[in-house]
């Protein structure tokens, strides 16, 4: 009877040892997936910020032609500087909207290296006209048209890779984008 007795003691307390032993692997794996979640929704936070820091820059390839026109159109006013597109710039932040014509140009209009489209900026809301003329390699060319003179001349040029590292480099995406929402093509 003794020996059955300390044996059931021995068997109890490797029951309860046991028993601590899975609580202690039970409060383990609940740290270890409570910890796996806290990673996990690290990871994801993370992934979501680069998602929207990603989502925030503009990329040459997935380009409206919206934002295409407001990204030129705001280079063209803060880079190259040319007075014509700083006009159409402040008339389109004024008026909260940019209005764009596209004028098909002849052959003898239209340069080698160019497409044969005019994308006029604000037509006939200045006394002066300015447009520009997408490359066949992604160039853009600005053009200028002073009131009463035939004709757009050329005088920048510059690519589209530019002008979208330009607008992303000066946060000026929001803007862009702001402009591009109200854009009104006319010939699409």
């Amino acid at each position: 009877m003794g020996y059955f007795k300390s044996n059931r003691q021995t068997e109890n307390s490797r029951n309860s040892n046991s028993t601590v032993v899975q609580k202690d692997k039970s409060n383990s794996s609940e740290k270890s997936s409570s910890s796996n979640s806290n990673s996990y929704s690290e990871s994801s936070s993370s992934s979501e910020k680069e998602i929207s820091d990603n989502s925030e820059k503009l990329s040459v390839s997935t380009l409206t032609n919206k934002q295409n026109a407001a990204s030129i159109l705001v280079y063209g006013a803060l880079k190259a500087d040319v007075p014509l597109f700083k006009g159409n710039y402040e008339l389109s932040l004024k008026n909260s909207q940019l209005y764009v014509s596209l004028v098909k140009l002849n052959d003898d209009e239209t340069e080698a290296d160019e497409t044969p489209i005019l994308y006029e900026l604000a037509p006939g809301q200045m006394d002066s006209s300015c447009g520009y003329k997408l490359g066949r390699n992604r160039e853009v060319y600005f053009y200028s048209q002073v009131k009463d003179t035939p004709g757009f001349n050329r005088i920048s040029a510059t690519t589209q890779d530019e002008i979208v590292d330009y607008i992303n480099s000066h946060h000026l995406v929001d803007k862009v984008n702001e402009i591009a929402n109200n854009t009104v093509v006319n010939g699409e």
